[in-house]
């Protein structure tokens, strides 16, 4: 469903966003043998990130139709069961609380 408001952003896309932000910015340079959920992602949820790709106009945003809600969230499935491992080694290793707090 596509919700053409130029003036927000739909849901589904900021639920996009804050996963393809953990994916891009976490999982991607600190997860050795992560792989991408879809590359596609980078461009459909990256919001003004220059430096790492073109990106979809927010005046755009509500005008896509893919992907669907449930892909969305299939996504976020993926990149919180990434983060989970990701985290459980990091805290054996020792970085735990690096990770918790952003030190």
């Amino acid at each position: 469903m596509v919700q053409p408001i130029v003036d927000v952003s739909p849901p589904k896309w900021h639920l996009g966003h804050i996963t393809w932000f953990w994916e891009a910015f976490i999982l991607v340079p600190h997860s050795l043998g992560y792989k991408v959920f879809n590359p596609d992602y980078n461009y459909v949820f990256n919001s003004y990130y220059e430096t790492i790709g073109a990106r979809v106009v927010r005046t755009d945003r509500g005008n896509l139709s893919r992907p669907s809600v449930d892909e969305v969230y299939a996504y976020r499935r993926y990149v919180d069961v990434c983060n989970g491992k990701t985290y459980s080694r990091w805290t054996r290793g020792g970085i735990g609380e690096a990770y918790r707090t952003g030190a």
